[in-house]
């Protein structure tokens, strides 16, 4: 089976902030559903539905090692990203993340493979766009 590089589905956070070599081993969107759960007196418990939290993403992957500073600026700008993967799009703010490695070699670009994991929020009502293609 022959991969076409050009096929391969974007990953990126802002408009050029950070924009890895390779597309995320991981991107798992979760949503939650903000629950209140009171004993009742003979049916067991009263629950009542108090709204949803926004979706949370949590995100590993590999960068090179030229990326490194595009991925410690997103963290430390505080700014609103616009994030494109294919499981879940929209306006995120970055929580936290951790970058780890030297993980190994990119040989074909000579650059060291370092392994990152990202945590961001959605920044509210902007998501599932088109099933992860913003156009």
């Amino acid at each position: 089976m022959t991969v076409n590089l050009n096929d391969l589905p974007d990953f990126t956070i802002g408009e050029g902030d950070f924009e890895p070599r390779y597309y995320p081993e991981k991107c798992v969107p979760t949503k939650e559903r903000n629950l209140s759960r009171e004993d009742g007196l003979c049916d067991g418990e009263q629950i009542t539905d108090t709204g949803s939290k926004n979706v949370e993403l949590n995100i590993r992957g590999f960068l090179l090692e030229d990326k490194k500073d595009s991925f410690w600026e997103i963290l430390d700008s505080g700014k609103k990203y616009r994030l494109v993967s294919m499981p879940w799009s929209g306006d995120v703010f970055v929580k936290n993340g951790d970058l780890r490695g030297p993980k190994g070699i990119d040989r074909n670009r000579d650059k060291w493979v370092y392994e990152y994991t990202l945590q961001v929020v959605e920044a509210g009502g902007s998501g599932m766009e088109n099933d992860g293609v913003v156009q």
